[in-house]
């Protein structure tokens, strides 16, 4: 069994695996509680969705089919959580 599939069977996702795993190391981490965790993935499935939210994603995102609403997609990103989004202090624990 390859790793991917190995993934899937841990967490339940397909596609998404290896990133709800690497959220699920992240929130684990004292330093990393407060990182951001933004999916972006192709993945529409209803099942998904909600894992990734209730392992600590913050944002689920799916990917447009062209360059253009891709590149205006990572611009409103950009805009709300690096200039709008009041962020929490980040410190060690």
């Amino acid at each position: 069994m390859n790793k991917i599939s190995n993934k899937r069977t841990r967490t339940g996702f397909g596609t998404i695996g290896i990133i709800i795993t690497v959220i699920i190391v992240v929130t684990c981490l004292a330093g990393l509680k407060r990182l951001i965790v933004v999916i972006l993935t192709s993945s529409q499935q209803i099942h998904e969705i909600n894992r990734a939210y209730d392992l600590g994603a913050n944002s689920y995102l799916v990917k447009p089919l062209t360059f253009d609403v891709l590149l205006d997609m990572i611009k409103a990103i950009n805009l709300y959580w690096f200039a709008l989004n009041e962020k929490p202090e980040v410190r060690g624990e």
